[in-house]
């Protein structure tokens, strides 16, 4: 009596209608998810490109198929021709959604060939929650309202709770006993693995492409693109770490320790080109997803939820932002500072040597992200009576203390006895101290000791409106999970490094000052999630949560971040030219080698192969002023060539770091045609390159 429903239900997976209807449900429902991302993501700004992105993708696809013309005009005759900008939607997500609908039953019935049709029936219902997106899609398309990121990730969420179950309960079914103890890490194991790598690999081409992209558009910068790539110019040429648009002069090393940028000179000597450094940054942002997969694998236990973690990495807002943002060194900082938590968490205090030197030596405030993960360390060993992971926090600790102190106190005002006192990161903080405080002449250790004695100007700054803001749009897509655990607090002062600046762009985590929170971001995501690791039900669920805050996480970025598809359509703002077409090579055969140039900001990466660049206008911090003249003399002389873009009207192209606006700039350089001292050399619509004539006006 008992084997009746079973062999009812053995049967009812034979039928071939039902296994076709499995996967309708999985095609359709991963279409709606698609065509609900695209509503998702859609403005009246970014619309027009993807209805021009989805007919030149009609237009491929017809291609390959047999008669595809005549297919595509009846499209475009019918009234799915109203389409045309969700098809690439559609095709990717129907293709994905089958792909994984496949692999996810193949792997649910590992060796065991006679339930993949069970298999393949039962995963196919799992994608049925999906199909409330077709609801979603058209509330988004019929009103003006949004729909928060978490109600979007619910349906997902459950899909990926149901796809949990029952794939666990078919593997079980296949590898009854001993076989299914034996096989689950290399089940578990594999497919996350591959997951992250390829995710990695994809953002890595998405981000090299779109930050080439907007270089050729000539949006990047002389602050810091022009800066370090003028730097890796001088440097193989035997000049050393040094750039003329260096503040003070001197070395580079000076106003920012980081000597491991020696380790790409031999990259940079055979491709001597801004782009380069481009790739390195997108590279290493990305694949510092895998030691952080890894850390996450080694402390929750679970491959699973560690690929869910390392995904939600790649999605914080401000990780984009940070590659769309020239280049930096801090850059390199993320995969080392997560393998160094990887050796540490371990307790390989041979192999953490390596990731802990090379951290430091990337920046000099990077000590104060190895002394917390120290701190971390330590405190988390001294809880759990773990004696390894207290001698390694105590290590890491004391190192990157005594380090901090000696690259303060003694490296960088060796190196530049003129410069400002700790690269002036302590002006950045005096209004937190008490009105009415002497600030003349204040050093990093007294800084301290005063905010110690004065938090109330700290408290008062952190909660701050618009500080708070900032901690939404980086935390608000995986609901503050990196607050969850108190214990992961302690990782916060180096993420308070920017969030208590006075400057608005270190606290809004822009550019690459967002490059250390997102890192500290995700040391604190693993670290928090282990909460739930220690909840009898949760600790059972672990790999389901993750992907549910994983799928808020990337609704989220999708609304809020620079992310290849997102509202913001970063394809679209990067293609826009800055400069007129021909700039490129104009800028190439017009000026000769070894020339120094002054020109606009946007300009200045595109001729880092001189041997000076400047800022338009050339200048100093201490200036002369002309006699008779309303404008300012530059102290290292007057420059070789100068170039102006007259219709770069946007301020970041003007960008000069003590004076003058447009206005000025265009007057101050007509003055000096007029006057005989330069002479226009060659013109190409709105950009004018102009040639000094004499010794000095």
């Amino acid at each position: 009596m008992r084997t009746a429903p079973t062999q009812n239900k053995s049967q009812l997976h034979q039928l071939p209608g039902i296994g076709i209807l499995s996967l309708l449900v999985a095609g359709i429902s991963s279409v709606s998810l698609g065509v609900f991302i695209f509503e998702w993501i859609k403005t009246p700004e970014n619309y027009p490109y993807y209805e021009q992105a989805g007919r030149a993708w009609l237009e491929g696809v017809a291609a390959f198929l047999p008669a595809g013309g005549r297919v595509l005009e009846k499209w475009n005759l019918s009234s799915l021709s109203g389409l045309a900008a969700r098809f690439p939607f559609i095709l990717l997500w129907l293709l994905a959604g089958i792909g994984f609908y496949f692999a996810a039953s193949m792997a649910a019935a590992w060796q065991n060939c006679l339930i993949l049709r069970r298999s393949l029936f039962t995963l196919g219902w799992v994608f049925s929650p999906l199909l409330f997106y077709l609801l979603l899609t058209g509330f988004l398309a019929r009103t003006d309202h949004s729909v928060p990121a978490i109600l979007a990730s619910l349906p997902l969420s459950l899909s990926l709770f149901l796809f949990h179950q029952k794939s666990r309960a078919l593997q079980r079914e296949a590898l009854p006993g001993h076989a299914l103890l034996m096989s689950r890490h290399k089940v578990s194991g594999r497919i996350p693995s591959w997951i992250v790598g390829g995710m990695a690999l994809l953002m890595f081409f998405a981000w090299f492409r779109l930050s080439s992209l907007r270089h050729q558009s000539f949006q990047s910068q002389g602050y810091d693109l022009a800066l370090m790539s003028h730097i890796f110019n001088r440097l193989i040429l035997g000049e050393g770490l040094t750039s003329s648009l260096i503040v003070a002069g001197g070395s580079f090393l000076g106003h920012h320790f980081s000597p491991l940028l020696y380790l790409l000179a031999p990259l940079y000597y055979f491709c001597p080109h801004p782009e380069v450094l481009l790739g390195v940054q997108a590279a290493s942002i990305s694949l510092a997803a895998w030691p952080l997969y890894r850390l996450g694998q080694e402390v929750l236990g679970s491959a699973w939820a560690g690929c869910a973690l390392a995904l939600a990495y790649l999605f914080l807002p401000g990780l984009s932002e940070g590659v769309f943002s020239d280049f930096h060194a801090i850059c390199l900082a993320p995969p080392l500072f997560f393998w160094l938590a990887l050796e540490a968490f371990r307790g390989g205090i041979r192999r953490g040597w390596i990731p802990l030197a090379g951290v430091l030596l990337v920046q000099e405030n990077l000590f104060l992200y190895t002394l917390s993960l120290g701190l971390l360390l330590g405190v988390r060993g001294w809880w759990s009576h773990h004696q390894v992971h207290q001698r390694m926090g105590l290590l890491i600790g004391s190192v990157s203390l005594a380090y901090g102190v000696a690259a303060f106190s003694l490296i960088q005002p060796w190196l530049l006895p003129e410069g400002v006192k700790g690269y002036g990161f302590v002006q950045r903080y005096v209004h937190l101290l008490p009105e009415g405080s002497n600030t003349e002449g204040l050093g990093l250790g007294e800084l301290i000791l005063g905010l110690i004695r004065h938090p109330a100007g700290v408290f008062s700054t952190l909660f701050e409106s618009n500080r708070l803001e900032a901690f939404a749009k980086m935390w608000g897509g995986i609901l503050f999970l990196p607050l969850w655990n108190p214990m992961s607090w302690i990782l916060l002062p180096p993420f308070l490094e920017n969030s208590l600046a006075k400057d608005e762009y270190l606290y809004s985590f822009g550019g690459h000052y967002a490059f250390g929170p997102c890192m500290v971001t995700g040391v604190m995501l693993v670290f928090s999630f282990a909460v739930l690791k220690k909840m009898d039900w949760t600790s059972r669920k672990l790999a389901p949560i993750a992907w549910s805050l994983l799928a808020c996480s990337i609704f989220w970025s999708l609304e809020v971040s620079q992310l290849p598809i997102s509202r913001k359509s970063p394809w679209i703002e990067f293609g826009q030219m800055q400069a007129p077409a021909g700039t490129d090579k104009l800028l190439h055969t017009a000026i000769p080698m070894g020339k120094s140039v002054s020109a606009q900001s946007h300009l200045l990466p595109h001729l880092t192969y001189q041997n000076s660049l400047y800022l338009l206008p050339p200048s100093q911090p201490e200036v002369r002023f002309v006699e008779g003249v309303e404008m300012k003399e530059p102290q290292q002389g007057w420059p070789d060539v100068m170039i102006m873009d007259e219709k770069a009207v946007q301020l970041p192209y003007w960008y000069n770091l003590w004076f003058y606006d447009p206005d000025q700039v265009r007057t101050w350089v007509h003055q000096l045609e007029e006057s005989g001292k330069y002479r226009r050399i060659n013109q190409l619509e709105s950009l004018v390159i102009l040639e000094r004539v004499q010794a000095g006006p």
